[in-house]
């Protein structure tokens, strides 16, 4: 994709989608997010970190799947996405506003609904605590799969790496690109 092109579609990206809190997925993430997809076949996906939309909506573009995303912006600041979202994938996607950290909280979580999710997206807070918890928060709601954003970014990688090594993980295909993806087997999966 030539430098016009990029620029054509960020301005069309722009018109429909809320403003951006802080980095987002390339385009060149849509080939990674394709291949995941076409290896894991989800039904079902939590998106740990949605930001302003974009790679929720390469999940459903790539995808049949029914997604959930959660993230801490408030609904005000992302409603122009989840407008646009629901209009193009009508009765596939949900936005929860939630910190990562309670998403098995009784009261304000996820865990209560009782729902299982085929893969979980995690791209949200980077450090190494946050990381692990959303790692092993998310294992609780059974997935088959764990993908994990900005695997290859210098700041956040070992956080991502000390993850899959300290759950039941296992690395299935990295993707070098932008800041690298990786699609993760979650070993417990029953």
């Amino acid at each position: 994709m030539g430098q016009k092109e990029r620029e054509q579609l960020i301005n069309k990206r722009n018109e429909y989608l809320s403003e951006p809190s802080v980095g987002e997925l390339s385009d060149e993430c849509i080939k990674a997010i394709i291949d995941i997809c076409e290896i894991t076949s989800p039904k079902s996906i939590l998106e740990l970190g949605f930001n302003r939309g974009v790679s929720a909506l390469m999940w459903l573009k790539s995808s049949k799947a029914i997604i959930k995303s959660v993230d801490w912006r408030k609904i005000d600041k992302v409603e122009k996405s989840i407008n646009y979202i629901n209009t193009k994938y009508p009765n596939r996607f949900i936005y929860k506003e939630l910190n990562h950290s309670k998403i098995l909280d009784e009261k304000e979580g996820l865990y209560n609904l009782g729902e299982n999710y085929d893969l979980v997206f995690i791209d949200g807070d980077h450090s190494v605590k946050a990381v692990d918890r959303d790692a092993k928060n998310s294992l609780e709601f059974n997935p088959q799969y764990l993908v994990f954003d900005d695997y290859k970014h210098r700041h956040h990688q070992a956080a991502i790496e000390n993850a899959i090594k300290s759950n039941p993980l296992e690395i299935i295909k990295e993707y070098d690109i932008w800041s690298g993806i990786v699609l993760c087997k979650n070993l417990n999966f029953k």
